[in-house]
């Protein structure tokens, strides 16, 4: 039987290096176990794994949508539309703004837990946007 104190496992996506080492600093004080892909090869990877069950899935993934070489939305869709991954919550953390983006991702019925603009948000509120995830279970979708 799960306890309650287990840490929770998160992904983040990122591939700017130095947000990506002030984002572990900052998540380095807290209970999580983080795990860091820094391209769609890797988090596509991770999640092949967690789909033959060799890797144990994630209670959360944050990701940006602007990753080398690949489309952010295409690994979004992927997670939302497999049946092992689909329940995964997915924060998306972007700095691409883009209103046909929203509809897109609404018209095929893929929705992030948030979307959040990184630079509307210190690395501060967005661990305490994840603190409070956890500890509220599951917000209501929101893409603003």
């Amino acid at each position: 039987m799960e306890t309650e104190s287990k840490r929770k496992k998160i992904i983040l996506v990122e591939d700017d290096q130095q947000l990506l080492e002030v984002y572990r600093q900052m998540f380095s004080g807290c209970d999580y176990d983080i795990e860091v892909a820094t391209s769609a090869d890797q988090i596509s990877e991770e999640l092949r794994l967690i789909r033959t069950g060799a890797s144990v899935k994630p209670d959360l993934i944050m990701m940006d949508l602007m990753l080398p070489y690949a489309n952010g939305e295409q690994v979004l869709k992927s997670i939302k539309k497999s049946y092992h991954t689909k329940d995964i919550p997915v924060f998306v953390l972007s700095n691409y703004q883009n209103p046909d983006l929203h509809k897109s991702l609404e018209s095929q019925n893929i929705f992030p837990e948030k979307y959040l603009i990184k630079s509307n948000y210190t690395p501060a509120e967005i661990i305490g946007l994840v603190n409070q995830h956890f500890s509220a279970g599951r917000p209501k979708t929101n893409l603003s």
